[in-house]
């Protein structure tokens, strides 16, 4: 029994977030997506009529899975715990990350140097993760614009350690980077008189 043709679209999407991550915006072809979808190619231009509409979905996919991700770290009541979560995460996925370093890094990367129109929407996704964590520090107690602040160092350092962990190939990188972001978290909870 085949799989529902209503699902094909959300294959093709998984697939191009894949093949993007694995060979490059550039490198992926709309042929090979199909492939890797088990779709047939005349059934990805029904969905997709250009690379550039396939990327927008991929962008709203990637969105919308750390919409849930950060929606799950919320089961937490604790804004400095879901903060630390939120940190913790880079060692969950750091294998992947030295690996193939971080995907939506190196879609910024190749959408910006092709000049596509989609340059700009990859923002979206990195504004999910700091509005989220703007929202976290602004319950922890801190105004909005030192809750922007934190937000930034926060997401500059996360990736940082995340490519630098890529370039390396050492996911102890990512590690010790998890590890002060987490003493940084502890300092400035206690700094604004809060107690564990």
């Amino acid at each position: 029994m085949g799989r529902p043709a209503t699902d094909k679209r959300q294959r093709l999407v998984s697939a191009a977030i894949g093949q993007f991550h694995r060979k490059g915006y550039v490198n992926t072809s709309l042929a090979g997506v199909a492939t890797a979808a088990g779709v047939s190619a005349g059934n990805l231009f029904y969905y997709f009529k250009t690379k550039s509409d396939l990327g927008r979905a991929a962008v709203d996919e990637w969105c919308a899975l750390l919409t849930g991700y950060l929606a799950a770290l919320e089961s937490d009541d604790d804004p400095w715990r879901r903060l630390e979560g939120f940190v913790e995460q880079a060692r969950i996925r750091a294998e992947m990350y030295v690996t193939l370093g971080c995907p939506l890094a190196g879609l910024a990367r190749d959408l910006r140097r092709e000049g596509d129109p989609l340059k700009f929407e990859v923002s979206r996704v990195y504004r999910v993760q700091t509005g989220w964590l703007a929202a976290q520090f602004q319950m922890a107690g801190f105004a909005p614009g030192p809750s922007e602040e934190h937000s930034n160092f926060l997401m500059a350092s996360y990736h940082g350690s995340i490519l630098l962990a890529y370039a390396q190939e050492d996911p102890s990188l990512i590690d010790g980077e998890v590890e002060r972001l987490k003493t940084w978290l502890r300092q400035i909870r206690t700094d604004c008189g809060q107690s564990f």
